[in-house]
């Protein structure tokens, strides 16, 4: 792995934070999710999407840009899905978008096939519903290939869970309409009262559950999803619970708060490491640092934890990894690391 193109490395990058995006990070991706379009009325929500204007002046670099389509709490899929004329009417809707503002592809991330929660509908049905509305879309984009002479992305964003790839018919969709596959593989047990990693490289000694990106790899696997259109995820930001018991480090112990709290990658460095209050601890079975004092418990990627997961990518013949989300590290130490350890 010596050139960029040999893997995959890319950033979701919301509205706000185009801005952010600087030759240089732009000199080490190969891909971009514009996070992310909502739906409205069966289609895609034209008026969700900011940063159009700025994503023009990012077309003179070498990078793919697809727009991200969904995320936690975007309703509308399983409806829209539910019937031909409903699939075609979104599907038509976003490569429509697709060609007005000249993106390389599609990230589609239905959070999830037939699994209710945040707010957005859910059916036994969806699992063949998600097979046919992505075969729709993947005809469409085929159309519009021949127009613009060039390949157009399709992928999708995954859920780390045995449960979401049960709900997919992942051998056939992988096999017949996507490029790739972006594994959500952060945000693993934040939601419980119990502390512990949410973005763990291997599974954690003594953990009320196995959660962890090798896991997640295993499971999509063996449900017929080849190594090299698995991307696995680094989380350029944490979770912290509060409360904690002070015992073992505050690792796997009980809090007073679930791992709700959201700290940028950015606010974790300037505001909490090197502090005299909170001291770095490094799980060597999982591979993942945390930070504790005594009373707060911080889980979160860092430089050492995301050279590991592109040494895993190496290994495992994975298709390479992405991040969420770009601008939750200003300085650009975390996406440093991840193009650094692919060079090697």
């Amino acid at each position: 792995m010596t050139n960029k193109k040999d893997y995959i490395l890319a950033a979701y990058s919301g509205d706000e934070s185009v801005d952010h995006l600087s030759g240089d990070d732009l000199e080490k991706l190969t891909h971009i999710n514009h996070f992310a379009a909502g739906l409205a009325d069966g289609k895609i929500d034209e008026k969700s999407v900011g940063g159009l204007d700025d994503i023009e002046k990012l077309k003179n670099f070498d990078v793919d840009i697809l727009i991200s389509i969904g995320g936690w709490g975007v309703d509308g899929f399983s409806q829209a899905a539910s019937t031909s004329r409903g699939r075609k009417r979104l599907a038509e809707s976003i490569v429509n978008f697709v060609d007005k503002h000249n993106f390389d592809g599609i990230d589609l991330d239905w959070e999830y096939p037939g699994i209710p929660g945040g707010g957005i509908a859910a059916s036994p049905d969806d699992k063949k519903n998600f097979t046919l509305l992505l075969k729709k879309i993947r005809q469409l984009l085929d159309d519009l290939e021949h127009k613009k002479n060039r390949h157009l992305l399709l992928t999708i964003a995954a859920g780390a869970y045995q449960k979401c790839a049960e709900n997919m018919e992942l051998e056939k969709i992988t096999e017949k309409y996507l490029d790739f596959i972006n594994l959500m593989t952060y945000d693993m047990g934040s939601s419980r009262e119990i502390t512990g990693h949410h973005t763990n490289l291997y599974a954690p000694e003594f953990a009320p559950d196995d959660y962890c990106v090798q896991k997640a790899v295993d499971i999509y696997k063996k449900r017929g999803v080849p190594s090299a259109k698995l991307v696995i995820g680094g989380a350029f930001y944490g979770h912290s619970w509060q409360g904690v018991e002070n015992t073992n480090n505050g690792l796997n112990q009980p809090a007073e708060t679930d791992g709700g709290t959201f700290h940028d990658f950015s606010e974790i460095a300037d505001e909490y490491m090197n502090k005299d209050q909170f001291n770095r601890y490094w799980d060597e079975k999982a591979c993942a640092p945390y930070l504790f004092n005594g009373e707060k418990f911080l889980s979160y990627d860092d430089e050492e934890s995301l050279r590991e997961k592109v040494k895993f990518v190496k290994e495992k013949n994975l298709g390479g990894m992405m991040y969420f989300i770009h601008h939750a590290d200003y300085k650009g130490l975390l996406l440093e690391a991840l193009f650094d350890e692919f060079q090697k």
